[in-house]
């Protein structure tokens, strides 16, 4: 079904075949079929198979590709859950496919193929530069998010600031407790040990569990931006993260990017 709207070149046939279906977006060149409304204007194409049993389905039953854009304005922090959609949208979607909330929480990795031998992630995500690399016994570059515009942006998702909560968001290192400020909530990314823990300090898991933080990362974001809180004091992954951890820093980063 790939093969229809984009060239599967040797590179991506192995990455599909070990990643699909799953959390993996490859970027390559598109076929004619492709209406340049859908990648706008560019001559490569997103694809992706979701690895989630309703998506399945809807594919199987449609039996063609579908272009599916984000279910989210652009630039505000991404849905996770069905009642995320409906916030965001109301009555202006008729219908939403409830398949309840992610498993994973943060969008896709991104790996751009449309250059031969030049491999580019674009975005992290669960699956890490090293698992892409191991499979494709080359190394992968690591692009730094776009401060230009989506006309010459390489992806959505990949602009500098992205993922963004209308509350402002300040980020904090990981392992240190900054000032409580009036008005503003504290989010940690494990339970504070601290037995003086206020109403308004918040965390995205309880043991610091790379894969539970992901998961109520933009949940509990969309929370505190509903809230009515002055600032949102966040704590970060330090920067010698890996895996889905280096994918929890960078969406914050781009959240926080002023």
């Amino acid at each position: 079904m790939a093969g229809q709207v984009a060239e599967i070149t040797p590179e991506a046939k192995r990455l599909a075949e070990r990643f699909w279906p799953g959390p993996l977006t490859l970027i390559l060149r598109k076929r004619r079929i492709v209406p340049d409304l859908v990648t706008a204007g560019k001559p490569t194409v997103a694809v992706r198979m979701p690895n989630h049993p309703v998506t399945a389905e809807l594919l199987r039953l449609l039996d063609k590709p579908l272009a599916a854009p984000s279910a989210n304005p652009f630039g505000y922090v991404s849905p996770t859950r069905p009642e995320h959609v409906r916030d965001s949208f109301g009555d202006r979607v008729p219908f939403i496919i409830d398949g309840g909330p992610c498993d994973i929480g943060i969008e896709s990795s991104i790996i751009d193929l449309s250059e031969p031998g030049q491999p580019r992630m674009l975005r992290p995500g669960a699956i890490s530069c090293e698992d892409i690399e191991n499979v494709m016994g080359t190394p992968v570059e690591v692009t730094s998010p776009s401060l230009a515009t989506s006309e010459v942006a390489d992806a959505p998702g990949t602009f500098a600031k992205h993922y963004s909560p209308r509350t402002e968001l300040e980020l904090f290192p990981e392992g240190q407790s900054p000032s409580a400020e009036p008005g503003s909530a504290l989010l940690y990314l494990r339970r504070p040990v601290s037995a003086s823990v206020s109403n308004n300090d918040f965390w995205l898991s309880e043991d610091g569990d790379d894969r539970s933080i992901s998961q109520s990362l933009f949940q509990l974001l969309r929370q505190l931006d509903q809230s009515g809180y002055r600032k949102i004091l966040c704590e970060v992954p330090s920067s010698e993260s890996t895996g889905i951890r280096l994918a929890i820093r960078d969406r914050l980063n781009r959240a926080a990017s002023k």
